[in-house]
């Protein structure tokens, strides 16, 4: 045990988002110095573009899943953030972790009948 609460406190919560954070890192990386398409209309960045980023991170986390090592996971991009100005894309991500039995409680008793 690393923490007594919150997201990081297992070690094998811990494995689960470092892991995450690697290749999501790795499978991102090629798309640095790339074009990032805008709505000419507005702006924003263009649904192509999203679908880009959510595809490249949502089959390393699929391959996790697939894996055992976490049970769902979400990818959030903003549309509306201003990549013209920043030349940022912010992405976020949330993991559903695998549990754990750390204490099985068990009831028993005697019946007349079943």
């Amino acid at each position: 045990v690393t923490l007594s609460s919150g997201d990081y406190r297992t070690i094998a919560r811990n494995r689960a988002i470092d892991k995450s954070r690697r290749v999501v890192r790795a499978s991102l990386l090629p798309t640095i110095q790339q074009p990032l398409y805008v709505d000419p209309a507005t702006g924003s960045l263009s649904a192509g573009t999203i679908a880009q980023y959510k595809t490249i991170i949502h089959q390393q986390l699929q391959v996790m899943q697939a894996n055992g090592e976490m049970s769902g996971f979400s990818i959030t991009i903003d549309p509306t953030q201003d990549v013209l100005t920043t030349d940022t894309v912010a992405v976020k991500y949330r993991l559903i972790p695998v549990g754990v039995a750390k204490q099985i409680n068990i009831e028993i008793g005697l019946s007349r009948s079943i």
